[in-house]
């Protein structure tokens, strides 16, 4: 009984001193951890702007070949109206 007792009294001092160096190590750990979470922000932070500027760019070429479509439409009416009313005069 006195060997388990010994063993027993040997698990818990390596429990302890693994406790103190894990205790010890905790602010580095913590500090690795925020930047690894601060450089995947900003990562993540560029994808999304880089996603969002191509977006906007898809945006405003859709917007710009509907605007031009239409005024193509409007203004070949009014030169097919202007031509019927000057034909019937």
């Amino acid at each position: 009984m006195a060997r388990r007792v010994g063993s027993a009294m040997k698990t818990g001092k390596k429990v302890v001193s693994a406790t103190r160096r894990a205790i010890k190590r905790a602010p580095a750990q913590a500090k690795r951890v925020m930047s690894k979470v601060k450089r995947e922000a900003n990562t993540f932070g560029e994808k999304a702007g880089n996603v969002a500027e191509t977006a906007a760019k898809i945006a405003a070429g859709t917007a710009g070949a509907i605007v031009g479509t239409i005024q193509a439409a409007v203004s070949h009416e009014e030169h097919s109206d202007s031509e019927t009313s000057s034909g019937n005069s």
